[in-house]
Formats: C-alpha cells, structure tokens, sequence
C-alpha cells in the first residue's frame, strides 16, 4: 500500500498548469533553513492531494534538496554517507560520464545551477499566469523573513498553445507513454505495459526485482522520496524547420521527415499504425495511439527508424529489461519567440524526471534531484530518530547505459 499523504504530488501526476516558477535556493544558515521549510511543509502537495479523479486545485508545490542542500540543512556526515554516489556526487561533477562537454559544460549552465551552493529548488505550477503572480508575492513576502535562505535565480515558464493537449515546443503531442505505478490508481493505457512495481520510482518500496533497495539513512530522510534530475535544454526551434524545409519539398515531406525522427506524426499518431499518412483522430485516440509493438509489426524499422527518438527511447519488446528503463517526466516550456516561424527561434525548456534513463542533452543544462522528507527530519537526522512528521525531497545525477548499483537504482535522468 503506498503511503501517498507521504509522496510528493510531482512525482504522481502532471498538474493541469498553464504558468510555472522554479525557484533555485541556497541555505546561509541552518537554522533560518530548517524554519523556512518548517513553514512551507504545508504547501506542499502530497499524493492524497494529487487524485485523477478528485477536483483541480489552482497551485501545486513541490520542494527538493541537493546533497549540498542537506548538508547545509545540518544532515550529518554519516547520514549523508549512506546516499548514492551519483547523488553525493552531483550532476556537474559526473559531466563528462554524461556527455555535457563543449557548449553543454557546466561552466556554461545558467542561474548558478553548477555551483556547489545550489540546494534547493522550490518548484511551483499554477493554474494560470495571475496565480502563479499571487502565489510568487505570498512566497516572497514569506521568504523575507529568513535572510539566511537566498535565491540564486529563478526561472518562469508559461504553456504554449494550443492548450487543449499536452504538446512540446516542436510541436509534437506529448505524455503518450508515461509509466503507469502499481497503487497509484493509474491505469495504463493499451500498449503502455503493465503498472511498474513502485520500488522503481519511490524508496522503501518492492521493485521488480521483488527487492526493496536499502534506504539511505535515517529512512525518515528517504522512504517515500524519489531522486529526480532536473535539466534545462536551449533546443532550436527555428533550425529544426530550417532542416525540415531543407530535407522535404512539399509539406507533407516535411511532415513525414518530422515523423520519422521521432516515430510518431506530430498529431501522436505512431508510424507504426499510420506509417504513409498522418492520422489525427488516431493520434488523440489514448486507446489506440500507443497499442503497438515492434518486435511483430516494425521488426526492420521501416516504419519506425530504428535511430528514431521513440525507439531509441522505449524499444519495447524488441530489447531486454524494458521496465526497468522508464521514468516520469514533468517537461515546461519558456515561453519566447519560438512559436513563431522565424529561422533563430530557440526555446528554453526545463525537463524533471523522477527515476533514471539515458539521452544526451543538447545544450546549457542544470541538474537536480530529489526525494521527499519533513523539515523536523533535518534535526532528527543528527540523532537518528525515526518519528515521521512531514514529506520532503533530495537530488542525485544521471547514468550512462550500464544499470546503476542496486543502491542507486531509482536514481536518475539525463534529458
């Protein structure tokens, strides 16, 4: 039975949010830290909160700490000792086993998100822009009063249109394949694979191994908690319909050519099922536009390349340990001049994921990770008490291809 008045809404569901604002924090003081997030506990949504099926709230709250954060919180050494590597060590330090090299080096990541001193990250979605606007000047006329607790940037994001379904700035219908976790109440969708063990996703829980892997301590710190990445991508727009129009005469080349590079037609409708001719009211169709293999149906990828972003992503039955490879992402969009057709429109997009998966990222890009914990914890944790009081976060960085250690399993993600 999962303890969902324990688990962060984030990591349940995606809120029906049209504005968005991350806050990126560092602690000064311990003591001020510890009382601002005493304070800010109540805001923050759990997985009672988070229901399909109950009514829409106007604002969620999601908050996460960093090792550094932790440390600076007043977690002792050995507590800290018994988190992962990658999340002791820290996505900037692991940069070159990620692949962020070149423009993607942390030296050139945005908002002091490299620095040692980033430890939190306060995320809020909003129903729309004016309440993401009252709730920015509740939180900071709150925040006023700990001096000790400093930003060290912030970042705002607002949907882009259409807004009747979920899309991503290219244009592409978006959250087709997230996993469904076993006692969340999720149903998956046909195609989509049976629900996923929550061990997978949450600490403290079976995974599909049938193990439930160590928690670091104390558990009042980790049960419950996931470790997330967040990375920010600039990704170019305007270039990607510069290549279309280079490699496709007519429109509709354009739109095949889009298609193949990423599996599906930018309507959702996959090549699979559609492999000639775009098919919208099959790509809306939630029964249907994901109910496909490839080991029986594109076994060659002549539907589906092979090299696409959707195989690549997900094989399904053609590889091995599919399950064990799928994550939850929450992607948001700056919003900028990117929905217009100018050749150097560029968007900057923010990607969190909870669990782990591997990519490459394409340009500055910031990581954090995160599990939930109560505030209380930060003093308990010195003396290894474990009364439960509250829900929290923590951050760990992302792995390349090999499976990460059975401590560090529900890690990580590179966008």
């Amino acid at each position: 039975m999962l303890e969902l008045d324990d688990i962060q809404h984030f990591l349940l569901t995606r809120p029906p949010a049209k504005a968005a604002h991350y806050a990126f924090g560092t602690f000064r003081d311990a003591s001020q830290g510890r009382r601002w997030l005493a304070g800010l506990i109540e805001k923050v949504g759990c997985g009672t909160s988070a229901s399909l099926s109950g009514p829409p709230d106007s604002r969620w709250v999601t908050i996460a700490f960093t090792y550094n954060g932790l440390r600076a919180l007043g977690v002792d050494d050995a507590s800290l000792a018994t988190f992962p590597e990658e999340f002791r060590q820290g996505m900037a330090a692991r940069a070159a086993i990620l692949g962020d090299t070149g423009t993607n080096h942390p030296d050139h990541w945005l908002g002091g998100l490299a620095s040692p001193e980033l430890h939190a990250i306060i995320i809020l979605f909003a129903r729309d822009v004016d309440e993401r606007k009252r709730c920015v000047t509740e939180y900071q006329q709150y925040a006023a009063a700990f001096p000790g607790v400093e930003a060290l940037s912030t970042l705002e994001i607002e949907a882009t249109p259409p807004f009747d379904y979920a899309h991503d700035h290219f244009g592409y219908r978006d959250r087709l394949s997230q996993p469904a976790i076993e006692g969340t109440g999720d149903m998956p969708t046909p195609g989509s694979g049976a629900p996923l063990k929550p061990g997978e996703f949450f600490l403290g829980y079976t995974d599909e191994d049938g193990v439930i892997v160590p928690l670091p301590r104390p558990e009042i710190l980790s049960r419950n908690g996931s470790f997330l990445a967040y990375r920010r991508l600039e990704e170019h727009v305007g270039r990607f319909r510069q290549f279309l129009k280079q490699n496709g005469d007519t429109h509709e080349e354009q739109e095949l050519v889009a298609a193949k590079l990423m599996g599906r037609w930018r309507s959702g409708a996959p090549l699979v099922l559609a492999p000639k001719k775009d098919d919208p009211q099959l790509g809306a169709d939630p029964q249907r536009n994901n109910d496909f293999n490839y080991a029986r149906m594109d076994p060659h990828g002549y539907a589906v390349p092979l090299g696409s972003h959707m195989r690549r992503m997900n094989p399904r039955d053609t590889d091995s340990n599919i399950s064990r490879r799928r994550m939850k992402a929450r992607r948001t969009t700056e919003r900028t001049a990117a929905s217009r057709p100018s050749s150097d429109a560029r968007v900057s997009s923010g990607s969190s994921s909870s669990r782990r998966t591997c990519g490459r990222t394409t340009s500055p890009s910031t990581s954090l990770v995160t599990n939930t914990i109560p505030s209380s914890a930060l003093r308990t944790a010195r003396s290894n008490s474990r009364s439960r009081t509250g829900r929290f976060g923590n951050a760990s960085s992302g792995c390349r291809r090999s499976p990460p250690s059975k401590a560090a399993r529900i890690s990580s993600f590179q966008a």
